[in-house]
């Protein structure tokens, strides 16, 4: 019994690390991707399975570098459910997570051809380059989470037909404005560890907390009127229609809370609301 306690508490652990939650989000925006360039869900090929297994590995080993590398701001924005910040997981263990996991993402997408291998590339390249650089810029480092949101629909489009559609670049858009608000969001939560322990000069920083804000909601914004663009190019059915208009809702609530004092919530909501429209994009193509 106590083995399986400690092999639960370790899953736990490393599900914490590596914020788990965003990888399977991001293999359901390869998946949709995929279904959108296919007009149906692609079979469980073993070709289809890597690619969703590449973004998941790439954002485990971005997230588990976030860690190593911030956990001196982390303590002093005391988010003690880090493991690195109260000693649950070594230094050296999140070491080698991070390097098998961007080697696994990257091993996977080579072997999948040139462009997925490219694109695969640019996307670990861009995750490493936030974590060292550009999360310490106004703005750079929020459109490079942005990206990486975005970048999975495009990759899963790219994999079936070496081009992408109109509705995914649409989508892809969407996640891009969004995922840029919520990582404006973040970076007006972590100002106090982020300046004094990295000397960032992030947006609130530079533009102060409540302009940062003004942008986020702007975006989010801009993303809520762009949401049901791409059903024109897939079906209308009415479950896909009110799953989007159910996130825009989520989005809505957002912008409302979206308070200097308590952006946690409008967080992980943001996550959620990506979520669920991207299954509505996915069920408005196989329903």
């Amino acid at each position: 019994m106590d083995m399986v306690n400690r092999a639960v508490k370790m899953l736990d652990v490393l599900a914490r690390l590596t914020r788990i939650e965003h990888a399977l989000v991001l293999m359901v925006a390869v998946l949709a991707g995929e279904t959108i360039a296919l007009g149906r869900i692609p079979a469980p090929t073993e070709a289809i399975v890597i690619s969703l297994l590449v973004p998941a590995f790439i954002e485990i080993g971005s997230f588990a570098l976030n860690d190593i590398l911030d956990v001196k701001s982390d303590r002093a924005n005391a988010k003690k459910d880090r493991p690195l910040v109260n000693n649950e997981l070594s230094i050296g263990a999140a070491w080698a997570i991070t390097i098998v996991a961007y080697a696994a993402g990257l091993g996977l997408a080579y072997l999948m051809g040139v462009l997925p291998f490219s694109i695969a590339l640019i996307f670990a390249a861009l995750s490493v380059a936030y974590n060292y650089w550009l999360k310490d810029l106004p703005l750079a480092g929020n459109a490079a989470i942005g990206a990486s949101m975005a970048i999975p629909f495009v990759f899963g489009n790219l994999v079936i037909n070496g081009e992408a559609s109109q509705p995914v670049l649409i989508i892809a858009a969407i996640a891009l404005m969004a995922g840029t608000a919520r990582e404006i969001i973040k970076s007006v939560e972590d100002i106090s560890g982020d300046v004094e322990m990295r000397g960032s000069s992030t947006l609130p920083v530079v533009i102060g907390i409540n302009g940062s804000l003004l942008v986020g909601k702007i975006l989010v914004l801009a993303a809520i009127a762009l949401s049901f663009l791409p059903f024109p190019y897939l079906n209308m059915n009415p479950l896909a229609l009110a799953l989007v208009a159910a996130a825009d809702l989520m989005l809505v609530y957002v912008i409302v809370e979206m308070k200097e004092d308590a952006l946690e919530m409008p967080m992980k909501l943001a996550l959620i609301a990506f979520a669920v429209a991207t299954i509505g994009y996915l069920l408005a193509v196989i329903l």
